[in-house]
């Protein structure tokens, strides 16, 4: 679906025109990162893996509750046990190797997995 499709249906709504232009604007930056970030992982010889944890065996992270690799999101109380967690919302995003395409062996957490 592309950006003028999902604002599309934003317009047929009856939400307010400010409503309509904000959503607009912000759907703008969301596809303007994103190609952005594309292109610089495109350039790049390091590989990116995009990790569901606890979901994928090749993944360097291990699965279950590691601060280096997980933040929790709790809007309403704090987790007692972090342990076990409820719902894993977003992956984690890992950097393995570097630009020159050398030291696969060694990754880095871009953006820790939300649980």
């Amino acid at each position: 679906m592309s950006l003028p499709h999902l604002a599309g249906l934003i317009r047929n709504s009856s939400a307010k025109p400010e409503a309509v232009h904000q959503v607009d604007d912000d759907l703008q930056k969301i596809f303007a990162s994103a190609i952005e970030l594309e292109e610089m992982m495109l350039s790049s010889r390091a590989y990116y893996d995009v990790t569901w944890l606890g979901w994928d065996s090749g993944s360097p992270v291990q699965s279950g509750f590691d601060p280096d690799f997980v933040e929790r999101l709790s809007l309403d109380r704090v987790l007692k046990d972090s342990n076990s967690p409820c719902l894993m919302l977003s992956p984690a995003l890992i950097k393995c190797g570097n630009a020159d395409g050398q030291h696969y062996d060694e990754h880095i957490v871009l953006v820790k997995a939300c649980l």
